[in-house]
C-alpha cells in the first residue's frame, strides 16, 4: 500500500538522516548536493525557519521516495508568488526528487498530491533538476497528464571529465596546446620556489576556512555576491558543510599559495566515486601568476590518480572548462501554474 507522510518541522526533518541517506544511495541522484549533510547545512545557513514541506513516499512502511520541498516567496517576472519548491538556492548545483531505482511508477504519487494541493500554491518551483533524470520524467508525465501551463529555462550545462582512462591517455585526448599547458603548468608548481600547494581534509586545519575566506574577498565574485565571504549566510553554508564533509572524509581543499600568501582554493568534494569541482576562487592581485590553471591542472590529475569515475566541473559550461571535456549535464527549471 502506497502511503504519503508531509514532514513540516526542521526537528523531525532531522530525524532522518540514515534513511534518508539509505534512500538517495539507491536512486539515479546519488550526488552529495541532496544528502541529508547538504540539505541540513543549506537549512540552517539559509532558511532557517523554512517552512518545509517534505513529502516520504511509502511502501508497506518502506520509503521508495522522498520530495524534498518547502514553502517559500518568489518573483516570476516581477510578480510576488507563493511557491512550492526544492530546496534550493544558486549553490545547489543540482537538485530533484529521491526516487529508489525502479519504483518511478509509484512516485507519480507525489504528483498526484501535489496536483491535488494546488490551491494551496501559486506556482511549483523546480530548479537545478538534470534532464532526463527520474524527477524530469514525472514532470514531464505530470504535465501531460494534467495539461498545466508551464514554463521551462535552462539552469545550467555543467561539464565534467568520465574517467575511463589513465592520466597520460586522458591528456593525448586534449589539443597539443591544452595539454602542453597542464605540463607546464604542473612543472611550475614543482619548480617555481614562489608557490605551494596545500591539500586540506579539515575545514579548521590550519586556518584553512580563513585563507578561503581572505582569498574570496579579493576575488570578482566578491562583487557579484557570489563568493563563500560575499555574506554571512555563504561563509556559514560552506563552514557547516565543510565541518560535515570533513567528518565523512569527503573534503579536500586546495589551496594555491604565492610567497606564503593564500592566492587561489579549490573546494571540492569526493562523494562515492566522483570528484565534485564545487567552488573556486583567486586573488585578483595574483592574476599575472594563471592561478586557475595552476590549481585545475594540480587537482584533476590528482582526481585521475584517485580512481575515480568521474570529475565534475558543476556550474555552467565556461570556455576554461570545455578544454578539459566536452561532456556536460544539463540541469533545467520549471515554473508550473
Amino acid at each position: 500500500m502506497i502511503n504519503l507522510e508531509i514532514v513540516e518541522k526542521y526537528e523531525d526533518f532531522m530525524k532522518l538522516e540514515s534513511v534518508w541517506n539509505h534512500t538517495l544511495r539507491n536512486s539515479d541522484m546519488d550526488c552529495p548536493f541532496l544528502t541529508h549533510q547538504w540539505m541540513a547545512s543549506w537549512l540552517h545557513s539559509y532558511a532557517a525557519n523554512a517552512k518545509l514541506y517534505i513529502i516520504i513516499l511509502k511502501l508497506s512502511d518502506k520509503i521508495i521516495g522522498i520530495a524534498p520541498l518547502m514553502r517559500r516567496e518568489i518573483f516570476y517576472r516581477g510578480i510576488r508568488m507563493n511557491a512550492l519548491s526544492l530546496i534550493t538556492n544558486s549553490h545547489s548545483n543540482r537538485s530533484g526528487f529521491i526516487i529508489v531505482k525502479g519504483r518511478e511508477d509509484e512516485a507519480f504519487r507525489i504528483f498526484i498530491h501535489l496536483f491535488e494541493l494546488r490551491q494551496d500554491f501559486d506556482v511549483l518551483y523546480f530548479d537545478y533538476v538534470v534532464v532526463n533524470s527520474s524527477t524530469d520524467q514525472l514532470i514531464q508525465k505530470y504535465l501531460k497528464n494534467y495539461r498545466n501551463n508551464f514554463v521551462k529555462f535552462k539552469s545550467s550545462n555543467s561539464p565534467y571529465i568520465v574517467i575511463d582512462k589513465n592520466w597520460d591517455d586522458y591528456l593525448k585526448s586534449l589539443t597539443k596546446r591544452f595539454r602542453k599547458k597542464i605540463k607546464v603548468s604542473n612543472a611550475q608548481i614543482e619548480d617555481d620556489g614562489r608557490l605551494e600547494m596545500k591539500e586540506y581534509v579539515d575545514i579548521s586545519e590550519d586556518d584553512a576556512f580563513s585563507k578561503i575566506c581572505k582569498i574570496s574577498l579579493k576575488s570578482w565574485k566578491s562583487r557579484e555576491n557570489s563568493a563563500i565571504a560575499s555574506d554571512e549566510s555563504n561563509r556559514m553554508f560552506y563552514f557547516i558543510l565543510g565541518e560535515k564533509s570533513s567528518r565523512l572524509k569527503w573534503l579536500h581543499i586546495f589551496i594555491l599559495t604565492c610567497n606564503s600568501a593564500p592566492a587561489a582554493f579549490l573546494y571540492t568534494l569526493d562523494y562515492g566515486t566522483k570528484s565534485y569541482l564545487l567552488k573556486t576562487d583567486f586573488d585578483q592581485d595574483y592574476d599575472d601568476i594563471g592561478p586557475g590553471i595552476l590549481l585545475f591542472s594540480y587537482v584533476v590529475k590528482k582526481v585521475f590518480k584517485k580512481s575515480q569515475v568521474e570529475c565534475d566541473f558543476l556550474g555552467e559550461d565556461d570556455d576554461y572548462k570545455l578544454r578539459w571535456t566536452s561532456n556536460c549535464r544539463e540541469h533545467t527549471k520549471y515554473y508550473i501554474f
